[in-house]
């Protein structure tokens, strides 16, 4: 007799949920750790080497302005296309090949470019306008990846602290993110009241009222790769739902913090966000990540004991 659809789901999830073996681990920390295994893996990107900065297309002061003004007062912006298309292919590949060599996306940010991308001029000034100079990064990034299946999703509607404008969570796409792949989708923070933008992740039930509400205000932000979209902590957001059809959806995101507010526990350690950090950082930030987002992304329960020994090798 076969499997059934279940029974298959279930061997899917058992495969996943299984912890690699300790000589598993070993061997892929002892890569993880080795900064030319990673050169080699992805010979068109670099690591720790003087290798220029990501370029990124000019943001005018009016635009900036613009953009400014649009995150305080719906809580996100949206920019088109500003890296070089070629950039922004290598980039893709490099994460399509660290898949098909079973790592985590995440690992990603081992490779300068990662970092690079929100360190350009153009860039830091546009953040500058909106949390002030000094900001800094915070430790949590993540590499996503949803794949061209019919009912892959994004991440769950969520906001992302509740600490408002002190912080700017900034999410980059290698694949242009449609309606059909599972592009983000936000609810503006000047459509809510307070007892839904504030409090919406305390909420066990909500009125037909406030369904209502929520619903007829969601914004769908397609968005060509290369661009930059950013939102503060309290703006309701998510990754949709794919229909199958078209590319996966492939992107990043980094958080910055504004320089006058204490970071949270979780947050630490924090980063220069005009420096692209060390290897060890970077390492440790990938650690991090591993153990940090099992919720969200229930394979990671797989790489559990490497995230815990990288964490404290790097």
């Amino acid at each position: 007799m076969g499997l059934t659809q279940s029974d298959r789901e279930k061997l899917v999830l058992q495969f996943f949920e299984a912890e690699l073996s300790p000589a598993e681990i070993e061997k892929h920390a002892e890569n993880a750790l080795d900064q030319a295994y990673w050169r080699a893996l992805n010979p068109d990107l670099s690591v720790g080497t003087d290798a220029a900065g990501a370029n990124t297309a000019e943001i005018g002061d009016r635009a900036a302005e613009e953009l400014s003004s649009q995150f305080r007062r719906e809580g996100y912006f949206q920019t088109g296309q500003l890296l070089d298309p070629a950039l922004v292919a290598r980039m893709r590949a490099s994460i399509e090949r660290l898949r098909s060599e079973g790592w985590p996306a995440v690992f990603s940010f081992v490779y300068d470019e990662f970092w690079q991308i929100v360190r350009t001029p153009s860039f830091m000034r546009l953040i500058s306008g909106i949390l002030g100079d000094g900001y800094r990064q915070n430790s949590l990034i993540w590499t996503f990846y949803v794949p061209p299946v019919k009912g892959a999703r994004g991440w769950e509607p969520h906001a992302d602290g509740g600490l408002g404008e002190s912080r700017v969570t900034t999410w980059v796409p290698f694949t242009d993110a449609t309606i059909d792949n599972g592009c983000m989708y936000v609810i503006p923070c000047d459509r809510l009241q307070d007892d839904l933008r504030v409090q919406y992740a305390d909420l066990h039930n909500v009125t037909n009222a406030q369904l209502t509400r929520l619903l007829h205000n969601t914004r769908a932000l397609p968005t060509p790769a290369g661009a930059y979209v950013g939102w503060n902590h309290e703006l309701i957001h998510w990754g949709s739902v794919s229909t199958g059809r078209g590319e996966p959806r492939i992107s990043i995101a980094v958080e910055f913090v504004a320089r006058d507010y204490a970071a949270r526990p979780d947050e630490l350690p924090l980063l220069d966000a005009r420096m692209v950090p060390s290897f060890p950082e970077r390492i440790r930030a990938v650690a991090k990540a591993l153990l940090t987002y099992p919720r969200y992304e229930p394979s990671l329960k797989r790489y559990a004991g490497l995230g815990r020994r990288l964490f404290e090798s790097a």
